[in-house]
């Protein structure tokens, strides 16, 4: 059994091509890979909680690239072929906001689309938050069929 057809915990890596392989295969920094991973899953696994890794990851990164040389930062910027990022997003079914970012985080040139990344993962996490009205009807409900 090779290790792409094992999981440890879950399914939310059941796809034509892993995560893992797209990163090793390009020479991904791991911070991009962090935060691509949790974009990947957010919504099979851990939900928002996983998109505020995302989040953290790419603050990070932003930190570290923001006053690097920019000759460090041109040898750092992540080399993924468009045809190897689009084949990951159709294999795992990601589109829209998740597309967009993991795109974004494979094809970065500078810290402003790292901001850029950091501002559409918060919206997508502010979109996708219970508000207020869900969590006072969930107060005192009684599952009675138990």
């Amino acid at each position: 059994m090779t290790a792409n057809n094992m999981q440890i915990g879950g399914n939310h890596y059941r796809s034509g091509i892993q995560h893992w392989d797209l990163m090793d295969d390009h020479d991904v920094g791991y911070l991009e890979s962090a935060a691509t991973k949790y974009v990947t899953r957010w919504r099979n696994k851990d939900g928002i909680k996983d998109l505020q890794k995302a989040l953290h990851f790419v603050k990070k990164l932003a930190e570290k690239r923001q006053d690097a040389p920019q000759v460090e930062i041109s040898e750092r910027i992540p080399q993924v072929p468009r045809q190897a990022i689009n084949k990951f997003l159709d294999a795992n079914h990601l589109t829209g906001d998740e597309a967009d970012i993991i795109s974004h985080l494979l094809t970065w040139q500078s810290t402003a689309t790292l901001h850029l990344v950091a501002g559409r993962i918060q919206q997508l996490i502010s979109s996708n938050s219970p508000t207020d009205d869900d969590a006072e009807a969930s107060i005192g409900y009684v599952n009675q069929d138990r």
